[in-house]
């Protein structure tokens, strides 16, 4: 199939129209009210990545869909964009992969050829398979939950729809054949496993979606690492690494704060994997900042994205009074982007390190705050209580320029602070993925 990466901010539109990367479709009434190489849809211009062949029987004014030729049968024959709009069987190129309709329209969905990192699809339907079958369910989330992956069988609840599911390995494979998650809706993922959404057609993000760290509480991953522990009581948690190293805890005066783990991992197309927590200082304290978790979102069709996806690791815990170190920040996770092309409409993809809490003394020091969806900005580590060191920043704010590198505490001695989380891993599958604003992405795209 083929596949393009589309980009547009509002203020590029007209520069950027002789190039055919348009931030907001115009109105039209008729292709020829469109730029070159864009068709008009519902009354609005858009472009289609593919050619279309296909048969099919219709009457009356309309078009066809895909560009290039098109051959219809019954009344009369055409090339390029004709009259007509085709209904029958058989199967189609359009709109990123191959439309197929086992048993004819509406039972149609377009064709992923493989899932990312060779997971398993589920069955695809045959001519007996009706209306309910996964690759024809449309999937609308419009709610704000936390969904518990470890709970999932044969199906699992997204906002009181039940989806279809099965697992592959460690990954738990989400199926449908549409999915729209509308503006103000926050749907995060927790659990053991790496979750896959597999979607037949076309997707819309205008809301959330994330497998984020919050706090202590890890995003939906099979992994299991961490920074190092404090020698002591009193030395900070070192932070987690993924993406990135993390950052060390802070030292006491006779013992040393916890490392980051080493990273270890290739790149984001290898292997579909979540980050890593931060470090405790040994006893009598807090937990460390969880590790944002592992996402893959493989859409057959279009992949149009105005809201956020992220895997952002936790900010750590604040520690109690009494001359205690802060802990490490949580790592970032894994977003993987598969599409057969995707249009960013201002919408933002993150992987970032959680803050490490600041140390105790007298007073108690603050928690580290989570790794931000907003690519610009990086999360800053908590505060220390009176005579303490303050927690390392996660690493992050790619989108800003440069990657800002996670923070080892701010000082050392009784009370010092854990080390800042590193970033995960952003991973596209599509051509032409070098176009993508890096304004949009932290840390930056590895594309395919």
């Amino acid at each position: 199939m083929k596949l393009a990466l589309l980009s547009w901010p509002l203020a590029l539109l007209l520069a950027l129209s002789a190039c055919h990367l348009l931030g907001a479709a115009l109105p039209c009434e008729r292709d020829t009210d469109c730029p070159g190489g864009q068709v008009c849809r519902a009354a609005a211009c858009s472009v289609i990545a593919g050619e279309g062949e296909g048969e099919g029987e219709g009457e009356g004014e309309g078009e066809g869909e895909g560009e290039g030729e098109g051959e219809g049968e019954g009344e009369g024959e055409g090339e390029g964009e004709g009259e007509g709009e085709g209904e029958g069987e058989g199967e189609g190129e359009g709109e990123g992969g191959t439309l197929v309709c086992p048993g004819g329209p509406p039972l149609c969905y377009r064709d992923l050829e493989s899932l990312a990192h060779g997971y398993a699809e589920a069955p695809a339907p045959g001519l007996s398979d009706d209306a309910s079958h996964a690759y024809y369910t449309d999937v609308a989330l419009t709610c704000v939950d936390d969904v518990d992956t470890s709970a999932a069988g044969a199906t699992l609840d997204l906002c009181g729809q039940a989806v279809a599911a099965h697992v592959d390995g460690t990954a738990l494979i989400l199926t449908m054949r549409s999915l729209t998650v509308t503006s103000g809706a926050d749907l995060r993922f927790v659990g053991n496993h790496e979750v896959v959404l597999a979607v037949y057609g076309n997707a819309d993000i205008n809301g959330a979606l994330s497998v984020d760290a919050r706090g202590t509480s890890a995003g939906s991953s099979s992994r299991s690492c961490a920074g190092g522990d404090g020698g002591a009581p009193e030395a900070g948690g070192g932070g987690g690494s993924h993406g990135s190293m993390g950052g060390d805890g802070g030292d006491e005066s006779n013992d040393n704060g916890g490392n980051a783990n080493v990273v270890t991992v290739g790149t984001p197309h290898d292997a579909l994997v979540g980050g890593c927590g931060g470090g405790s200082p040994s006893s009598f304290a807090a937990a460390p900042g969880g590790a944002g978790g592992a996402l893959q979102l493989s859409v057959a069709g279009r992949l149009a994205l105005g809201g956020s996806i992220s895997a952002n690791g936790g900010g750590g815990g604040a520690s109690p009074t009494g001359d205690r170190g802060g802990s490490g920040g949580g790592s970032g996770g894994d977003v993987y982007l598969q599409a057969g092309y995707i249009q960013l409409n201002g919408g933002t993809v993150s992987a970032q390190g959680g803050g490490g809490a600041g140390g105790s003394t007298a007073a108690a020091g603050s928690a580290g705050q989570d790794g931000p969806r907003t690519p610009a900005e990086r999360a800053p580590g908590g505060l220390a209580g009176s005579g303490g060191s303050s927690g390392g920043p996660g690493a992050g704010a790619d989108g800003a320029g440069p990657l800002l590198s996670a923070g080892s505490a701010e000082g050392d001695g009784d009370g010092a602070g854990g080390g800042g989380g590193g970033v995960g891993r952003i991973g596209i599958d599509a051509p032409l993925c070098a176009v993508a604003p890096s304004a949009q992405f932290s840390p930056a795209v590895d594309c395919l």
